[in-house]
């Protein structure tokens, strides 16, 4: 019931509603109408207690001074020289221009790795040998190579492994393990080379 009374009042709230909006602003500009903004109740509050408290200072307020104005207006600021122009020394572009390769796991490997830590490449090499012969390369000889915790290493050899990956051999060929993949690109740099089975 309520929406179909605002409905039919609508039209009449909004009639002639621009020719009421430029009187009212006319009337403000003209200053037959001076209606400050309304104030927080709070603000009222404060406002109330300080013109009872003392009503001079209010009054005050709404003076002007004139010798504060007289000292204004002596006030002047000359600048003297040339003024520099600052402008942000342009940044250099990059003059390397070779273009890199794609690192093997998407993202760049460390030249420098500090003790105690390893790169995923020669892990993926040392978990490999593990698996092959876990008697040679066993958990305290990893850690004695790689200067890796021992537990740490015994963590790694335990929950990762390397896939499987079985590719066809080609004719007259043996068949290939990752292990001589990671080899044949010279991955297992500063890794000793597992002994040879005999």
């Amino acid at each position: 019931m309520g929406n179909t009374l605002r409905y039919v009042a609508r039209p009449f709230r909004n009639w002639n509603i621009e020719n009421r909006a430029i009187k009212q602003v006319e009337k403000t500009e003209k200053g037959t109408t001076k209606k400050p903004a309304p104030k927080h109740q709070t603000t009222e509050a404060l406002l109330k207690n300080l013109q009872s408290s003392s009503p001079e200072f209010l009054e005050e307020q709404m003076r002007q001074d004139s010798d504060l104005l007289e000292r204004l207006k002596q006030v002047k600021v000359e600048s003297t020289g040339e003024n520099p122009e600052l402008k942000a020394k342009p940044r250099p572009l990059p003059e390397n221009r070779t273009f890199v390769d794609d690192p093997e796991f998407g993202y760049l490997e460390p030249a420098i790795v500090p003790k105690g830590k390893t790169t995923i490449q020669k892990a993926l090499v040392f978990i490999s040998q593990h698996q092959e012969d876990p008697e040679t390369h066993t958990a305290s000889k990893i850690a004695e190579e790689q200067q890796l915790d021992i537990a740490e290493v015994e963590r790694v050899l335990k929950y990762f492994q390397t896939y499987h990956l079985f590719t066809p051999p080609a004719k007259g060929e043996p068949p290939q393990t990752i292990l001589d993949k990671i080899k044949r690109k010279g991955i297992s740099a500063g890794i000793k080379n597992p002994a040879p089975s005999s």
